[in-house]
C-alpha cells in the first residue's frame, strides 16, 4: 500500500515517541508505524502521504513542533499523520472522549477542520491493520 517508506520501526521507538510528547498512541496507529514508517500511496483518495515517527524528511515530529507548538493551528489531542494531494494536514484524534480515533483534516487555506472519517481503518479502506 506505501511506496517509499523509512526504515522500520521498533517497539521502543514508538514508547520514546510516545514519552517525548507525553501522549498516548492508539494500538492501531503503532501497528500501522510499525508495518509502514511512513511512506506515499496512490491508492486512497484522502491522502497521499503518511508520516514517520523516524527517520526522513516526512516526520510526525516536525508537524507537532511547527503546527503545535509555533503556530498553534492544530490543538495537542489531535495527531498530524499524514498529508492530502494539496499538504492539508490529516490527524489522529487522541482526545479520550466520543472522537478518540477519527480522522480530521485541517484546511488552513480556508480555516477548517473536516471529519474524514470514523477511524484509521476506514480511512485506509481496511477491516484492520493486519489486512495491509
Amino acid at each position: 500500500m506505501f511506496e517509499q517508506t523509512e526504515p522500520k520501526l521498533e517497539n521502543q521507538d514508538l514508547i520514546d515517541f510516545e514519552n517525548k510528547f507525553d501522549i498516548v498512541l492508539s494500538q492501531n496507529y503503532k501497528e500501522l508505524m510499525l508495518k509502514y514508517n511512513g511512506g506515499y500511496t496512490e491508492a486512497n483518495e484522502s491522502f497521499d502521504t503518511l508520516k514517520s515517527i523516524k527517520y526522513g524528511e516526512l516526520k510526525v515530529e516536525t508537524s507537532i513542533l511547527i503546527h503545535q507548538n509555533t503556530e498553534r493551528n492544530i490543538p495537542k489531542n489531535f495527531l498530524p499523520i499524514a498529508n492530502d494531494f494539496s499538504d492539508n494536514i490529516i490527524c489522529l484524534n487522541l482526545e479520550e472522549n466520543e472522537n478518540y480515533g477519527k480522522i480530521y483534516c485541517f484546511y488552513f487555506d480556508v480555516d477548517k477542520v473536516d471529519l474524514l472519517s470514523n477511524s484509521l481503518e476506514e480511512l485506509l479502506g481496511v477491516n484492520s491493520i493486519e489486512e495491509l
